[in-house]
């Protein structure tokens, strides 16, 4: 009895070694494969392309501002944009600033909203000089460039053209290239309530979004929110071109 009771024991112990080894890579690929997978989603959160406007929030750390997507009948998401515009106009805050990073430009978007929102009953003007006028004949202008100003004068000049000539509902400033680098003059910047910040659904990359966003609050401005845009929007005409402009 001893013996055979010595024999089975020796079995067992001889069938959970043998086992042990298995089960023992099985658990250590699993965490391996997890702590790659886990990896791999920092990884293309912190340094991937923007896709989602969680995505571009989290990295701008500021709210959403809305999010443009193509569809076969038009651009879904503007009302949400047309919403928030009327949250800044409620406080009186009608000229904001346009910033991407190297691409969508602000010029592009800014044709873009400016096609769309009219559709809510927002106006927005386009000028193209610090000195622009409106040509009394056209039909309507759509959005507003300003080229780079240089000196106060220029800056106050806009800023009087913007409180006596325009009277539409909306004024957008393209703010490209003022925060491509810290060290850069932003004058056109001084204009705007609030600036809001563009990227482009899977182009825009998460650094790129995350360095400009940190200018513009080293910069002393009001940062509103970013806006996510599709590709495919940009791709269709937009409205009405600036009509003339004087020296």
């Amino acid at each position: 009895q001893p013996e055979a009771e010595v024999l089975r024991r020796a079995e067992i112990t001889e069938a959970s070694s043998s086992a042990r080894p298995w089960s023992t890579a099985v658990l250590a690929g699993l965490a391996a494969a997890m702590t790659t997978g886990l990896l791999v989603i920092i990884l293309e959160r912190e340094f991937g392309k923007i896709r989602t406007p969680w995505h571009a929030g989290s990295i701008a750390r500021t709210d959403v501002f809305g999010h443009i997507t193509a569809t076969k009948t038009g651009h879904t998401g503007v009302a949400l944009i047309a919403d928030h515009v009327l949250d800044e106009l409620a406080r009186s805050n009608r000229v904001l600033g346009v910033t991407g990073t190297s691409e969508p430009s602000a010029e592009s978007t800014i044709d873009l909203l400016a096609s769309d929102l009219p559709t809510w009953g927002l106006t927005v003007l386009a000028v193209e000089k610090p000195t622009a006028t409106l040509d009394p004949a056209s039909a309507g202008v759509d959005a507003i460039r300003i080229e780079d100003l240089h000196s106060i004068d220029e800056l106050e000049g806009i800023a009087e053209f913007i409180d006596v000539e325009v009277k539409q509902d909306l004024v957008l400033v393209d703010l490209d290239g003022d925060y491509d680098a810290d060290d850069t003059f932003r004058l056109r910047s001084r204009i705007c309530a609030g600036i809001l910040l563009v990227a482009l659904e899977g182009r825009t990359r998460a650094p790129a979004l995350r360095a400009t966003a940190s200018r513009v609050r080293r910069g002393g401005e009001t940062l509103l929110g970013v806006l996510l845009i599709q590709p495919e929007t940009l791709t269709e005409p937009v409205g009405a071109q600036v009509s003339g402009h004087r020296e």
